[in-house]
């Protein structure tokens, strides 16, 4: 017994809730809340370009056939552009013969969001004004019905690539940013992504809320080339470093 001690004396300790290695995509599982509720898997990443004691936290809800673990390690940049802790959750619904998940984008999956970021504030030293939102496609359409629906404490939202229909009374703060951002020449459904994100800017801005349009090149609905400068610049939009209306403005004029 007492080598046994003293051996597990010698093992490393475990981390502590919050606290893995920064640099690393970590996968991680919330479980049930009760009979009726779903496990929620996510991973995070810790940016090593971190500073301070709190951190600004991303929230990511990938696009249909992904997981949470392929969208946190693609946005990796974005995080550590922005010295940030991501969350990337995903979804509870799997893709029937597809390796991947997709969202619905109903009430029990603004539930588990709402418990996935109440847990996320408890475990990890995040700066809860600065709580932002990135969705891909139908994760986009999540994360702009999400942010809207009430006030979740949401400062800024990037969708990216979605079909999306405004909701009838939006009542989130109007201090709320979005950036949308649409490939100018991808289709889906019959539906022009460009127009989409057009009409989703004029309900967006019809309810008062400050909002860029970015169209960008690509025939693809996936991420494009050069996103990392457009989340940048949304990002720093969102903290009040950067005047990005005024800058698109500018750019217009010349």
């Amino acid at each position: 017994m007492r080598l046994l001690l003293a051996l597990l004396l010698l093992l490393p300790a475990p981390l502590l809730l919050g606290e893995e290695k920064a640099g690393t995509v970590v996968e991680h599982e919330l479980p049930a809340a009760g009979k009726k509720d779903h496990p929620i898997v996510y991973a995070t990443y810790r940016a090593t370009s971190a500073k301070g004691e709190k951190l600004p936290l991303i929230l990511a809800l990938h696009a249909g056939t992904k997981d949470a673990r392929q969208f946190a390690n693609f946005l990796m940049p974005a995080a550590e552009a922005h010295g940030a802790l991501l969350v990337a959750a995903q979804g509870f619904r799997e893709v029937v013969g597809v390796d991947g998940y997709w969202w619905k984008g109903d009430a029990e999956e603004q539930a588990m969001l709402d418990r996935l970021v109440d847990h996320v504030k408890k475990t990890y030293p995040v700066d809860e004004a600065r709580f932002f939102l990135i969705g891909l496609f139908d994760g986009a359409e999540l994360a702009i019905e999400w942010a809207v629906e009430k006030d979740r404490g949401v400062k800024g939202v990037i969708a990216v690539n979605f079909l999306w229909k405004p909701p009838g009374t939006p009542k989130a703060p109007k201090t709320t940013k979005f950036c949308l951002i649409a490939s100018k020449d991808a289709r889906d459904r019959m539906a022009s992504l460009r127009e989409q994100a057009e009409k989703a800017r004029k309900a967006l801005e019809g309810a008062r809320y400050p909002a860029v349009l970015r169209i960008v090149p690509g025939e693809s609905r996936s991420f494009f080339h050069g996103w990392e400068k457009e989340v940048a610049k949304a990002l720093s939009w969102f903290d009040g470093k950067l005047d990005w209306p005024k800058e698109i403005e500018q750019e217009r004029e010349k």
